[in-house]
């Protein structure tokens, strides 16, 4: 009888043995991290004071080091669904027949705590690449979007893009710059009414060699359609060479230069002297003045003209003043000046004063 009760406590004791590490694995851990995430899961033997280890049903084993933990809090373990007792019911007696009932709608599944869970640490996820993410430091560029304020003696609207990308890799003696703009412009009949007759886009490349800290060879690429004066398509390459000097502490930067190129021309009018390949000789000359941290005065000149016939030429003057409301945004206020001497008949002049709102990045 004695060895009979020495066996059935031996056997208590073994299940307890058994069942208290499973109770314990199954014991759910809420861990607070300090970054503000939340995460639910079984503590995991291997953990010890520097990693905890966890698993999680929806992101599977994590080691996350101890540094990183706000606190951590016990859950109670789900209790099972108690068992309903069957009920007999009593048969209903039968309803006289209804039209069919429209069937309810399905409610909107809640999301579960695990599914919530993921959707946070993803979004947490994103927004820190997104709030992250800068612009190499050797970037420099703005995008301009506006309209323009007076046209002078002719009725007419115009909105415009224009932005601009510099480049300029520290320690180097490289400089790369990058351009373009579009403009829609909408006239006004002498009736009163509106009409939109014509639009402009012009595309630029410029590269720059420095030597001799102050000089500088100078590639220059650009491109242009206006059918404003019928200009069709416009192309000019140019090769050249420049100066560049600094005043009040660096404040004030001037450039001036020239070279030469060819032009590819195409007008509307067929009687056009400037249509085909020309050789160009070009005049070159800009100006930035940085005014304060957030004002800064930019102004450009460049001259080309056809070096068989001197009555063929073209130049585009533009200065502009432009202030930072903030590190993103500003504002720019800016004349422009379009001249060309041939074009068949068009409009040779076109000037602008233009108003814009300014995205740096």
């Amino acid at each position: 009888m004695e060895i009979f009760k020495m066996k059935r406590q031996g056997m208590r004791y073994l299940a307890l043995m058994v069942l208290l590490p499973l109770s314990h694995a199954a014991a759910i851990k809420e861990v607070q991290l300090k970054s503000g995430e939340r995460l639910l899961g079984e503590v995991l033997p291997g953990s010890d004071a520097q990693t905890l280890h966890l698993r999680s049903k929806v992101l599977g084993d994590l080691k996350l080091a101890r540094s990183s933990i706000a606190s951590t809090k016990d859950l109670p373990a789900p209790k099972p669904p108690a068992t309903p007792k069957p009920v007999v019911a009593a048969k209903p007696p039968p309803e006289p027949e209804l039209a069919p009932a429209l069937p309810k709608p399905m409610p909107n599944p809640q999301p579960t705590v695990a599914e919530a869970e993921l959707k946070e640490r993803l979004h947490s996820r994103i927004w820190s690449h997104v709030k992250g993410f800068k612009t190499p430091s050797s970037w420099s560029g703005n995008l301009r979007l506006g309209l323009n304020i007076k046209a002078g003696s002719s009725n007419w609207t115009e909105q415009y893009a224009r932005g601009q990308l510099s480049i300029k890799p520290e320690g180097s003696k490289n400089f790369y710059r990058l351009g373009g703009s579009y403009s829609l412009r909408e006239n006004e009949n002498n009736n009163g009414s509106t009409r939109v007759t014509s639009d402009k886009h012009d595309l630029s490349a410029l590269y720059r060699r420095s030597f001799f800290n102050s000089w500088f060879l100078q590639n220059a690429l650009g491109y242009r359609v206006d059918n404003v004066k019928g200009i069709e398509n416009e192309t000019k390459y140019s090769l050249g060479a420049g100066y560049k000097m600094k005043f009040f502490k660096d404040k004030v930067e001037f450039n001036l230069g020239s070279g030469f190129g060819i032009e590819d021309y195409q007008s509307s009018n067929a009687a056009d002297l400037r249509n085909g390949q020309n050789q160009i000789g070009n005049v070159f000359q800009e100006l930035t003045w940085k005014i304060s941290k957030r004002a800064t005065v930019s102004q450009k000149f460049n001259y080309f003209r056809n070096l068989r016939d001197g009555d063929l030429y073209d130049y585009h003057f533009s200065v502009a003043f432009r202030t930072r409301l903030t590190d993103v945004f500003g504002l720019e206020l800016s004349y422009r000046k379009d001249f060309d001497s041939e074009v068949g008949g068009k409009k040779k002049d076109d000037t602008q004063w233009r108003s814009a709102f300014v995205v740096y990045f």
